[in-house]
């Protein structure tokens, strides 16, 4: 996007201050995707586990949508907020797009929950149209980010990609004029637009499992999907963010919401109206209003504020921090980034934590004799309640 050059970053250097991992930066330049691991060790996996179990105990899947292991009610847990505005997965997006973007905000979307129950979970595709993407660049750098929570998966229960597509799908594109060139996103069939052939020459999809508390982040033109179906508990939470141009209102897809809508959403605890990709969300059970325990955290950084609407990238506080991440004008090798990091995550602890007893006070006050907590006192016993 246009008006970044004004601030410099090195994006190797970005990366292994916060991974302590060269080889890691040089695998996702070779295979456009890699796993992080051990990110986010201060949020507490109990609290975690027990909140993706409460939206499931609510979640009623719209009539005739198969479900496909989305949790389509979760958009706003604390477990998405506290992610959405942690300072590493800021600085590992900045380094992983090619543009240099350093202004995002989060597109607020729902996560993955399965179970050993055999549902049908599999797709293949890209979350963008590459006819589009070829011929104009549109959605070239908006890169795909994925954390695995609580669980670690399963070779047979995880997503599926091609490694290395990035350098081969122009040739892939041209050898299948049949493949839908409309829509928001291209849609891949085994078989058909991804044949024996094209696995023999770019690569199979292969399982690329995660362990818990591991980051994934993907190029955009690298296709991916699911296993077909699930076989293990899944938990994962995916951050979007999303790029903002220079009018600080338009996003990186045109046809999306804008920062102003996003902003909006993350306030007031809602869905978006269209989807990351542009669709409408109603096409995925969109839900109405706020989830009724909904519980918005407090601020912990200028920057966790900007990624959620509740500052602008030109505030000076946001500005400061983000040279303090990004850049390395006080020489010191990004030691003191790496203290503030831990500072901010410290205040993240902290407030998923206090915030955690209000969702479970307001969650039993909202739903009455159908609350989760109740029903979980009840089956474990008075004085053993859940966390």
């Amino acid at each position: 996007m246009s008006g970044l050059s004004t601030f410099k970053f090195d994006r190797e250097t970005v990366w292994t201050r916060f991974t302590n991992s060269p080889a890691k930066w040089h695998e996702y330049l070779q295979h456009g995707t890699v796993r992080v691991p051990s990110l986010f060790e201060h949020l507490d996996p109990s609290i975690i586990e027990t909140e993706f179990e409460m939206y499931e105990h609510h979640f009623r899947p719209p009539p005739g949508m198969n479900q496909m292991g989305w949790l389509r009610i979760m958009y706003h847990s604390l477990t998405q907020q506290a992610i959405r505005q942690d300072p590493v997965v800021y600085a590992l997006h900045c380094a992983a797009r090619e543009d240099r973007c350093w202004r995002f905000i989060s597109y607020p979307y729902y996560t993955k929950s399965t179970h050993i129950d055999g549902q049908k979970t599999g797709f293949f595709h890209f979350d963008l149209n590459v006819s589009d993407l070829l011929s104009t660049g549109k959605s070239a750098h908006v890169v795909q980010s994925a954390v695995t929570l609580v669980h670690d998966e399963s070779p047979h229960s995880c997503t599926m990609l091609v490694p290395g597509f990035h350098r081969h799908i122009r040739e892939w594109w041209l050898r299948h004029p049949e493949a839908p060139r409309g829509g928001e996103t291209t849609n891949i069939v085994l078989g058909k637009t991804y044949t024996k052939a094209d696995a023999r020459d770019f690569g199979p999809f292969i399982p690329y499992p995660c362990k818990a508390g591991e980051f994934r982040i993907t190029r955009p033109d690298i296709p991916h999907g699911s296993t077909a179906v699930s076989h293990s508990e899944r938990r994962v939470m995916f951050p979007w963010l999303i790029g903002i141009r220079d009018n600080h209102e338009t996003l990186d897809i045109e046809n999306t919401e804008k920062w102003s809508d996003l902003a909006a959403c993350h306030r007031d605890g809602i869905a978006c109206r269209k989807s990351t990709s542009g669709r409408s969300a109603s096409a995925y059970g969109r839900p109405e209003g706020r989830w009724p325990a909904t519980v918005i955290m407090g601020s912990t950084s200028c920057i966790g504020d900007a990624l959620v609407g509740k500052r602008r990238w030109d505030d000076p506080e946001v500005v400061w921090e983000r040279d303090l991440l990004l850049g390395d004008a006080r020489g010191d090798g990004g030691e003191e980034a790496r203290r503030w990091v831990e500072t901010v995550r410290g205040k993240i602890k902290r407030e998923f934590e206090r915030c955690w007893k209000i969702v479970k006070r307001v969650e039993k006050e909202e739903f009455g004799e159908v609350t989760f907590f109740k029903k979980r006192d009840k089956e474990v016993g008075e004085g053993n309640a859940v966390i």
